[in-house]
């Protein structure tokens, strides 16, 4: 997991960044979660941890 704040290009122009789990875009400003490649706000990912078996531990 890491924490980042918006995707940027090579031209520094920020691109949308949407929530995997509730399809709503992520401000650039807002703390993510990006997981498996997937990004994602960092309520709907506690979310998914807390109720998916696959997240959980080993």
């Amino acid at each position: 997991m890491k924490n980042a704040k918006s995707k940027s290009s090579s031209g520094g122009i920020l691109e949308p960044v949407w929530c995997y789990h509730c399809c709503i875009r992520i401000a650039p400003s807002a703390l993510r979660i990006v997981f498996h490649g997937k990004d994602y706000h960092r309520d709907c990912f506690v979310k998914l941890t807390s109720t998916s078996p696959k997240f959980g531990k080993n």
